[in-house]
């Protein structure tokens, strides 16, 4: 099952919290969701809160106990799209660099097109080799399943020209 949410980096974090603390992925555990249009730097910081109020507030409210820690679900069922998020790159270490995605955002005003190619070339020098190895661009192809008219699987890598 897949779920793509397209909103603000603030707003991401309000529906990640329902998402994770009301139980959702714990019902659905196959459950993925896209986070599109939001970068990704401001996860770490997100994530660890949510350990920190979930290990605070699990004795003293009416906290619905959950099997793993919020960050476990998000790192494993959230998948985050990016452009240019240097700082993402800067904390890789603290996020699950698996679960990020490359977009342009075109046509948007704030789209890296028509230097893409060279935005992603500068993306995956500031990442480093192990982690532009985990970037792996044709990650999104199971998470949509993408497919032709006639059913066969599209791969971008494979099926489109740039020419």
């Amino acid at each position: 099952m897949l779920l793509t949410v397209t909103v603000a980096a603030e707003a991401a974090r309000f529906t990640f919290k329902l998402f994770v603390f009301d139980g959702v992925f714990e019902r659905f555990p196959h459950l993925k969701v896209i986070c599109s249009e939001a970068d990704a730097g401001w996860v770490p910081h997100f994530t660890y809160r949510m350990d920190h109020i979930y290990n605070r507030m699990l004795y003293t409210a009416k906290s619905k106990k959950l099997e793993r820690m919020p960050s476990e679900y998000f790192n494993e069922n959230v998948s985050l799209t990016f452009q240019d998020d240097w700082v993402a790159f800067k904390v890789t270490n603290l996020l699950n660099p698996k679960r990020l995605l490359w977009a342009s955002d075109f046509p948007h005003h704030d789209s890296v097109w028509p230097h893409s190619l060279q935005v992603l070339d500068e993306v995956f020098d500031l990442a480093g080799t192990t982690t532009a190895a985990q970037l792996d661009l044709k990650r999104i192809d199971p998470l949509y399943r993408l497919r032709f008219g006639d059913g066969r699987e599209f791969h971008p890598a494979v099926d489109h020209d740039e020419t």
